[in-house]
């Protein structure tokens, strides 16, 4: 939940178009599950898109805003969100660090 009401919502992964190997593989979840099991987790992990997104969301669930990092560089994917005294902490599946981000009053 959000300080001032509403909601923050992390993305883990993106789609890439004009190829997305996740909506390819869509049709067939039994190969999708047998890939996971066998490759690899650093080429699983090369596989998935470095965009970092946070959706802010107001209390009915409508996109307000959204803080992007298209390349991934600093954040490469949110998938836990917490805010606590004007201070945003991202969490991600990929990343061995804790993202922390001073709120302006903008958000």
């Amino acid at each position: 939940r959000r300080e001032s009401g509403g909601y923050w919502l992390g993305m883990a992964a993106i789609r890439r178009h004009p190829f997305s190997l996740v909506d390819s593989l869509a049709p067939y979840p039994q190969v999708r599950a047998t890939l996971t099991k066998i490759l690899p987790y650093f080429l699983l992990k090369s596989l998935a898109s470095q965009y970092g997104m946070v959706l802010v969301l107001d209390e009915f669930g409508d996109i307000m805003d959204s803080l992007q990092d298209p390349g991934g560089l600093v954040i490469p994917s949110s998938s836990e969100i917490a805010e606590h005294d004007g201070v945003l902490y991202i969490g991600s599946y990929y990343s061995s660090f804790i993202g922390k981000l001073r709120l302006k009053d903008e958000f």
